[in-house]
């Protein structure tokens, strides 16, 4: 998809969003209307323009974001093995990290992942740390996946 020719027109369009705004989210839209569609390797292409975009000011948990999405979709498409690339990227973005909701969600990922590969043991152990982290908070959806994982 190219690029919107007058940014500034665009983002009058978006309250309260600058024209640099618009154009670094536009990668990530597309990637989310792709997956939405099913179109798993057009989204990981999106979603991986929009990791670039993202500049230094950027933290942790954009890169996360993005890097779930991508994991995902790797999944879905049945490409266990760049899912759990993108995931090991997710958790190298959250060094130092040792509780919280995102590291929950990479380590609920990485045991759906490594299930879904027949790597028992890896799933079983990344499922029990997800569940610590998630256990208490108000991702039931992450929690119900990642209770269904590891029965």
């Amino acid at each position: 998809m190219a690029p919107p020719r007058d940014l500034k027109d665009q983002s009058a369009s978006v309250p309260g969003a600058s024209a640099f705004e618009v154009a670094r989210s536009e990668p990530e839209a597309v990637g989310d209307v792709n997956f939405a569609a099913a179109n798993f390797g057009d989204a990981v292409t999106y979603y991986g323009q929009a990791l670039l975009g993202l500049g230094e000011g950027s933290g942790a948990a954009d890169r996360v974001r993005l890097l779930l999405k991508i994991a995902d979709s790797h999944r879905l498409h049945g490409q266990h093995g760049p899912s759990l690339a993108a995931l090991a990227r997710a958790e190298a973005a959250l060094e130092g990290v040792t509780t919280g909701l995102e590291l929950g969600k990479v380590l609920g990922r990485k045991a759906i992942a490594f299930n879904l590969s027949a790597h028992y043991p890896e799933a079983l152990e990344a499922g029990r740390k997800a569940y610590v982290q998630l256990r208490d908070s108000n991702e039931n959806q992450e929690v119900g996946h990642l209770e269904l994982t590891m029965a």
